[in-house]
């Protein structure tokens, strides 16, 4: 009889034991899928603009805080004229790069965006996140390229009124 008494006493201990496992699973399958929700990418897209006519042959100096000689290469590979000197552009684009969302070999996953001005007024962001650093595929290129796309659109617009 008293045997009888300790396995119905454990009944209630195994199915709390049996319901913490399900919980623990579940929270670990949140955490799993947090962390990769971080880490994925988002193709580049324009978040602001363009907010003037473009015009549509740009020359863009570049100030980025980190990857800077990185950025230029991904422009000039996307057919963007790059100037050495803030007086020779028509456009200035800063780039700004997050913290880094998941750390890799090559560099990180981080979130970037393209601001592009002229003179004092903002012109144009783009915004975007994925593989940063010696990275393939790379954002910096993803985000060059729909740069030169945006150029590209305003072109066949300008050809359009003609």
């Amino acid at each position: 009889m008293q045997l009888a008494v300790s396995v119905v006493s454990l009944a209630p201990l195994a199915r709390a034991a049996r319901s913490s496992r399900a919980v623990a699973a579940a929270v670990l399958v949140a955490a799993i899928l947090g962390l990769a929700a971080c880490a994925n990418t988002v193709p580049p897209r324009t978040a602001w603009g363009p907010a003037q006519e473009l015009n549509l042959e740009p020359r863009i100096f570049v100030l980025a805080s980190s990857q800077l000689e990185r950025t230029k290469e991904s422009m000039t590979k996307n057919r963007l004229t790059v100037v050495d000197s803030e007086r020779d552009a028509n456009y200035l684009l800063q780039v700004d790069i997050g913290s880094p969302r998941a750390p890799l070999d090559c560099g990180a996953t981080n979130d970037v965006s393209y601001t592009l001005s002229a003179g004092a007024e903002r012109v144009l962001v783009i915004k975007g996140r994925g593989k940063t650093g010696t990275c393939e595929p790379n954002v910096l290129d993803d985000m060059s390229l729909h740069l030169r796309s945006v150029f590209q659109y305003e072109a066949g617009l300008e050809a359009q009124k003609k």
